[in-house]
């Protein structure tokens, strides 16, 4: 597979960054860039309006305002939805 070399500027706060999260994830940032660009083309994160989102399939707002009108965790109302059947 042909492959090309793209080159970005980061200020050093990004760069420690970076290496941050790349050390705490035994990942190389030259690997973090790629997985971050993979994610893009596979959908899994969008740009709009110049900002990264993430897809609306991944909103769980409304799960998180029910789960407060019913006092419960967010995740005790997932836990209920899968037992539905």
């Amino acid at each position: 597979m042909k492959t090309s070399v793209v080159g970005i500027r980061l200020n050093d706060s990004q760069r420690e960054q970076l290496k941050r999260i790349g050390s705490e994830n035994k990942m190389t940032e030259g690997e973090i860039v790629r997985s971050m660009v993979e994610s893009l083309l596979n959908g899994e994160i969008n740009i709009s309006r110049g900002k990264v989102v993430v897809p609306e399939q991944y909103d769980i707002s409304g799960l998180e305002k029910l789960a407060k009108r019913h006092k419960k965790t967010t995740q005790q109302i997932i836990d209920m939805i899968s037992e539905m059947e």
